[in-house]
């Protein structure tokens, strides 16, 4: 049985496979790897702001960290609500090996931070889990 501290983990692997995978299949070359970081910038992007407006996805390095690495990218877009540009980095942590954690980083947003939305939603159900 899997364990609720592995959900995530889980779930990252299979939206990854999902929304990002097919893209790959039956191919091997540049611009299909770029699809692929492409797909899944996307998808963190709309779990930061759904009404955003994606634009693409950089990346910003990575920093050492005890037994890893933090490796740093950047999502960028457009707000729904003004039309400025929007960003966050978003901070992937490897451990050992193995993605240990996502979180967002720095940012630009004045009015709703990163995933604000997904977090009230995950505070609503979590009784019910």
């Amino acid at each position: 049985m899997t364990s609720r501290k592995n959900l995530p983990k889980i779930l990252v692997v299979f939206v990854c496979v999902i929304f990002g995978g097919a893209q790959l299949w039956g191919k091997d070359d540049a611009s299909s790897y770029e699809d692929f970081v492409n797909a899944i910038g996307e998808m963190l992007y709309f779990v930061a702001w759904p009404t955003a407006e994606y634009g693409g996805v950089s990346y910003e390095g990575l920093s050492p960290a005890g037994d890893g690495v933090d490796i740093r990218i950047k999502l960028y877009g457009k707000s729904a609500f003004s039309g400025d540009s929007l960003w966050t980095e978003v901070v992937v942590k490897v451990r050992d090996g193995e993605i240990s954690g996502i979180n967002w980083g720095r940012n630009n947003a004045i009015l709703a931070q990163p995933a604000g939305r997904a977090r009230a939603f995950a505070a609503a159900v979590k009784p019910f889990l």
